[in-house]
C-alpha cells in the first residue's frame, strides 16, 4: 500500500494516496512497534501527502513524528536523518 500511495501522490491524487498510506500504517502497526524505522518512513510519506492536500499542520505533525522515531536508531549525520530534516 505504501508504494501505491506514493505513486498516487506523484500523480497528484492525494486523497487516494492518503487512504493507501493509512492502510499501510494500519498494517505495519500490526507487525511492528509504533517506533520502528519503517513506521517513520510511512509517517514521512503521509506528511508529503498531507502537504499535497494542503493540510500543513497535519503534515508537520507527521514529519515531526517520523523524525522522533528515527532519532534513537540513526546518528544525526546518517542519511536517514538528512531526509527526516529535509
Amino acid at each position: 500500500y505504501n508504494n501505491i500511495g506514493l505513486t498516487l501522490g506523484c500523480l497528484g491524487r492525494y486523497k487516494e494516496a492518503r487512504k493507501k498510506l493509512e492502510k499501510a500504517l494500519q498494517m505495519e502497526s500490526k507487525f511492528l512497534s509504533e517506533n520502528h524505522p519503517k513506521v517513520a518512513t510511512l509517517c514521512s510519506n503521509m506528511g508529503w501527502t498531507l502537504r499535497g492536500l494542503g493540510s500543513h499542520k497535519e503534515a508537520e505533525k507527521m514529519f515531526k513524528k517520523a523524525l522522533e522515531i528515527k532519532k534513537p536508531f540513526f546518528d544525526e549525520n546518517h542519511p536517514e536523518m538528512a531526509t527526516a530534516y529535509h
